[in-house]
């Protein structure tokens, strides 16, 4: 069975983490907050952002960056 895509609840966990600590937590941790069974979970939702622009690797580190896209609002769907 095909699970639902969640990955704007996750970006939104990951915004309000960013926001507390001023940064974006590591894969580990990433798994922790979110639930995931393990870091290459967090991996695969990583890359996924990544591709959409809302996280980019630091150009000097292994860690995650908000991308253009990191802070964007999303509007409500017009009924």
């Amino acid at each position: 069975m095909r699970h639902p895509n969640r990955d704007h609840e996750h970006l939104d966990v990951l915004r309000a983490y960013h926001t507390r600590y001023h940064h974006i937590p590591a894969l580990q941790r990433i798994a922790d907050l979110l639930g995931f069974a393990s870091r290459a979970a967090s991996f695969k939702l990583m890359d996924r952002l990544a591709l959409h622009g809302y996280v980019t690797r630091a150009p000097d580190d292994d860690a995650w960056i908000p991308g253009k896209r990191f802070f964007e609002l999303h509007l409500a769907d017009a009924a």
